[in-house]
């Protein structure tokens, strides 16, 4: 008892001052203010940390591509369902070229084909992909199958945001998909420009489409982004002329379908109406 009580010294008694009461309030209010000030000055230093490790400007690159090359199925020697011609499969050898290190274009992140139907274990997507995707190392997302053209844009469209906002200043996608959708995924993604406008021609395996999305967050709220659009060449094999749509006439992936219609090419005035389906 000692320690919880103090003695006056007076002689004749021990009269005692209780003193713990007093001194216990005060230092639990001390140790409790110091506790709370921290706390503040913890999520302070964490709320500041966020903002300053957003990055000064964000890009997102999206590439989208035609799946490797195919003889038509009306040619003389069409190519069986799924597979590739030769120049098709050699194309995908190309394609690691042109986005791996040092390549022509900038290294994907992420990359996406069609999904595969039931008991079907390969396809012209995935063959153009493959080899880019062992080269990076990469796996390849076929969660969404051909009519899910839409979801891919959402998904898309979530993946920018939500890089940037991670702190990512950079990233790059490479789409493999039918060419009968992809004028309406470029302008389902916001693409108002001719080039996304056009009709994708039979024939052509050559074109891609690089959209580039640019924001520069100041804040942890949904961004607004900037995009431009460019045309480009993979650089491998020009399309000989022009073959028209008779692939997609009728076609359920047409872009159409999706409620984005696109404009048949001026080239194909010089075609018969039923490779073009103009009238």
């Amino acid at each position: 008892q000692g320690s919880n009580y103090l003695s006056d010294g007076l002689k004749g008694g021990s009269t005692m001052t209780e003193t713990t009461g007093g001194r216990s309030s005060f230092s639990w209010r001390v140790i409790f203010c110091t506790f709370l000030m921290t706390l503040l000055l913890v999520a302070f230093r964490v709320r500041r940390a966020e903002v300053t490790t957003l990055p000064s400007k964000c890009v997102f690159n999206l590439f989208l591509a035609r799946h490797c090359d195919k003889n038509p199925p009306w040619a003389k020697e069409p190519t069986k369902m799924e597979l590739c011609t030769e120049q098709g499969y050699l194309r995908g050898e190309h394609m690691a070229a042109e986005f791996g290190p040092e390549g022509q274009y900038p290294m994907p992140n992420r990359l996406y084909a069609r999904r595969l139907k039931r008991g079907v274990y390969t396809s012209r997507d995935l063959f153009l992909l493959w080899p880019l995707a062992q080269r990076l190392r990469l796996l390849v997302n076929t969660t969404f199958d051909e009519g899910g053209a839409l979801g891919l844009v959402q998904s898309l469209e979530s993946e920018r945001e939500a890089q940037c906002l991670s702190g990512r200043s950079e990233e790059t996608v490479l789409v493999a998909w039918d060419h009968c959708s992809l004028p309406a995924l470029a302008q389902a993604l916001g693409c108002d420009e001719e080039t996304c406008l056009d009709c994708w021609d039979d024939g052509n395996f050559e074109k891609l489409l690089w959209l580039r999305f640019t924001a520069v967050p100041k804040s942890k709220q949904k961004l607004s982004w900037n995009l431009t659009t460019r045309a480009v060449s993979e650089h491998f094999a020009p399309p000989q002329g022009f073959m028209g749509y008779r692939e997609c006439l009728g076609n359920p992936a047409e872009s159409s379908n999706y409620g984005f219609a696109c404009k048949p090419l001026q080239a194909w005035k010089s075609l018969p109406n039923d490779l073009t389906g103009l009238h």
